[in-house]
């Protein structure tokens, strides 16, 4: 006879039935951190690379901007610097790196400069480019970053939410583990707790396609996520045990 057996937070999620669970190994979208048992759907749209332009208004006269992704910053730039200098300050960033990044337009401040994420950080969802300016003369200098083309990777899988409309609006799998991404879409473990000592075993996140599960220890699961990838079998949606078919 089995024997349950609950699973317990910041660890590996496992099945209360061991026999009956399977994982299989799965590619993520970029820069997303992710708890052990969290729903998660597969994105299907078109895939794009992100890109965001980088423009400074109110006619400055001097002063500078430094730019930031990834924990780290820039060297600080003129207010009047090219897109070579821009693109070169960015790759100098060990998060984006050498080749990653390509700076079109300007120089500023009297044209935007166009900024794509290319090769390792091609087809991924980024965040925003940070900036800040110390800028003098004009009027109300200052300098922003805008989205002009929002990442997609298709194909990787991300957190499901019912309002989603690139294919994570349909459960359809659980995180094994807690999973880190970079802005590659490189996997990392055990940035929420002890799952790390699994990650020198697999090449890439696994997720779980089959098996039963304490509703209580999953995250993100609502009533369409049942409906979409399993059947309550006993207890509640609180505080039950969800059969994955």
């Amino acid at each position: 006879m089995k024997t349950p057996m609950n699973t317990f937070t910041g660890a590996r999620l496992d099945p209360i039935w061991p026999g009956d669970g399977r994982t299989i190994a799965a590619a993520f979208a970029a820069n997303l951190t992710i708890k052990g048992g969290t729903v998660i759907g597969q994105i299907s749209a078109t895939a794009a690379s992100e890109v965001q332009s980088l423009s400074i208004s109110g006619t400055p006269t001097g002063g500078t901007i430094t730019l930031a992704f990834g924990g780290q910053t820039t060297s600080p730039l003129g207010y009047n610097a090219t897109a070579a200098q821009v693109q070169a300050a960015l790759e100098a960033l060990t998060p984006i790196g050498a080749g990653n990044i390509a700076a079109s337009g300007g120089a500023l401040p009297g044209s935007a400069v166009t900024l794509t994420f290319q090769a390792d950080l091609a087809n991924q969802p980024q965040p925003l480019i940070a900036v800040t300016a110390a800028l003098t003369g004009g009027t109300s200098p200052a300098a922003s970053v805008s989205r002009t083309t929002a990442g997609v990777a298709n194909g990787k899988w991300a957190p499901y939410a019912s309002a989603h409309s690139d294919g994570t609006q349909t459960a359809r799998a659980l995180v094994a583990m807690d999973v880190a991404t970079d802005p590659a879409g490189r996997i990392t473990f055990g940035t929420l707790s002890t799952g790390g000592e699994h990650g020198e075993k697999y090449p890439s996140a696994p997720i779980y396609y089959k098996g039963e599960f304490k509703t209580a220890d999953l995250t993100g699961l609502d009533s369409n996520a049942l409906s979409g990838f399993g059947r309550l079998i006993t207890g509640s949606l609180s505080d039950g045990v969800l059969s994955l078919l």
